[in-house]
């Protein structure tokens, strides 16, 4: 008995609802179907025309008008957020790959800052020879001519003099190790500055690739603006023949006007930005024109093994560069140091008279021992200094470490979060696709959205198409800025 009364209850609650559901509809539909007067003519909207004059309202043969937008053409579906729709526009990685490797060797070959660092690894391999020929007998060649003697005191005969031409052979005997200790200070420099300008090419690598990824989006958002701003001209253009026999939805014109200029902003300022791109690629490669650039909204770029960067942190060409540097410096002041001691060297010279009749000497060889026993302290302080640069140069290593393997794990930690939010974004622009659409005709034939709704719709709609190229091609800069900081991104790609 209980239960037959829970079951009529449930089955009259049922029937209540049904019939307020149809009621509702009945009014909805009366209200579209039925013809304004005076008193409710703000409250509806203006039939459009037939199809060969779309979206134009005309009067009626009495003078007033039939409000509804039923006439009124959806807005078309562009091109390029269909593609950006869709799951299959993606480049994959050789393609990608190749082109950024081809704009990689451009830019060596163009580039000053690689000649630059070529000429340094030169001047620093000349710097070996000119240290090692200290070790060799040192020949040198003079000429005195007579001189001139005045004030008191004996007189010297000219012909007695031996000035003429003086030749002397200086060969080191021992130096403390001087000599040895110069030239492997040399040989390490030469070898920074070898790692300086592998340090310089991932450099460039670096800033060819981020300039790319960053022409490749605002190219993106470029053609995502123009569809954006056509989309808002059509709506002006409906809102327009509408107000002109309406005059009370100018305020809606406006309104749709506003945005439209907006969206022209944003056009305009993505092509500024396309420029900027162009301009600093053309620095870095001399060439003007990047249509070998895939179009895809999607890179299939991936860093495959994050644990590797941090392995081969310690390849990098920065941090080799520091490392030889603090041997250069450590070697530097071990030279110093053997500078300030007692040095022995193996002396030959000969003088031959120029004037007739002077005796000449004969050879003369012997050895020679020089020590600055005092230098006011200077020599000591020179060791200190050294000292004190090598310990600099040591402590650079440890920074460099530090801070590229910051600067890694970051890369890694922003590349995978902006993929996984332009994947968010990408679902978004799909929801708020149908949103913007919904509300389009709901406002069209429903009349229960307001034109401010469908315009927030369209505006939500383009800067989240806007989010997703910006967040997927930030994942991309990340991963170039992982590869270039562990000093493999010229390997990544030749892979």
């Amino acid at each position: 008995m209980t239960m037959g009364k829970l079951a009529g209850k449930e089955i009259c609650a049922i029937a209540m609802l049904i019939s307020s559901v149809l009621l509702q509809a009945t009014a909805q539909a009366s209200f579209l179907l039925k013809k304004p007067d005076g008193n409710n003519h703000r409250q509806t909207m203006p039939v459009a025309a037939e199809e060969t004059t779309a979206n134009q309202v005309t009067p009626t043969e009495k003078g007033d008008f039939t409000y509804s937008l039923n006439g009124l053409r959806p807005i078309p579906e562009d091109t390029i957020s269909l593609e950006l729709a869709s799951e299959n526009n993606e480049a994959s990685s050789r393609v990608i790959k190749r082109y950024l490797s081809s704009m990689v060797e451009a830019a060596k070959n163009y580039t000053p800052q690689i000649r630059e660092a070529q000429s340094s690894y030169e001047a620093a391999k000349a710097d070996i020879d000119q240290a090692r020929g200290q070790r060799l007998p040192q020949i040198d060649v003079g000429l005195q001519s007579n001189p001139v003697q005045f004030g008191s005191g004996e007189r010297v005969d000219r012909e007695d003099m031996t000035n003429g031409v003086s030749m002397s052979m200086t060969t080191p005997v021992f130096d403390w190790g001087y000599n040895s200790k110069n030239i492997r200070s040399k040989e390490y420099t030469a070898k920074a500055a070898s790692a300086y300008y592998d340090a310089t090419q991932e450099d460039i690598a670096y800033q060819v690739c981020a300039q790319l990824a960053e022409l490749a989006k605002e190219r993106i958002i470029t053609q995502l603006s123009q569809a954006y701003v056509e989309r808002m001209q059509r709506l002006v253009n409906m809102i327009s023949d509408i107000s002109k026999v309406d005059a009370g939805r100018v305020s809606e014109l406006t309104q749709a006007q506003a945005r439209l200029l907006q969206a022209e902003a944003s056009r305009d300022a993505a092509m500024s930005k396309v420029q900027d791109a162009e301009i600093a690629l053309r620095k870095l490669t001399g060439l003007v024109n990047y249509s070998g650039l895939p179009p895809q909204f999607a890179w299939d770029l991936r860093i495959n093994d994050a644990g590797k960067l941090m392995k081969v942190l310690d390849s990098h060409p920065s941090i080799i560069q520091a490392r030889n540097e603090a041997l250069s410096a450590i070697e530097q002041a071990k030279t110093v140091k053997a500078q300030n001691l007692p040095k022995v060297n193996w002396v030959v010279k000969k003088t031959v008279p120029i004037n007739h009749g002077a005796y000449e000497e004969s050879w003369q060889t012997y050895l020679n021992l020089s020590w600055g026993i005092f230098r006011g302290g200077s020599a000591s302080a020179q060791e200190r200094a050294a000292a004190l640069r090598a310990e600099e140069a040591r402590q650079k290593i440890d920074e460099r470490r530090i801070d590229l393997s910051s600067k890694v794990r970051s890369s890694i930690h922003n590349s995978q979060t902006y993929l996984s939010q332009s994947e968010q974004y990408h679902r978004l622009v799909n929801a708020t696709d149908r949103v913007r659409r919904d509300f389009f005709e709901q406002w069209r034939q429903l009349n229960t959205r307001t034109l401010l709704d469908v315009l927030t719709a369209e505006s939500d709609y383009y800067n989240n198409q806007v989010n997703e190229v910006t967040t997927r091609f930030e994942a991309y800069s990340a991963m170039f800025t992982g590869y270039a900081n562990a000093g493999v991104l010229e390997q990544w790609l030749a892979q």
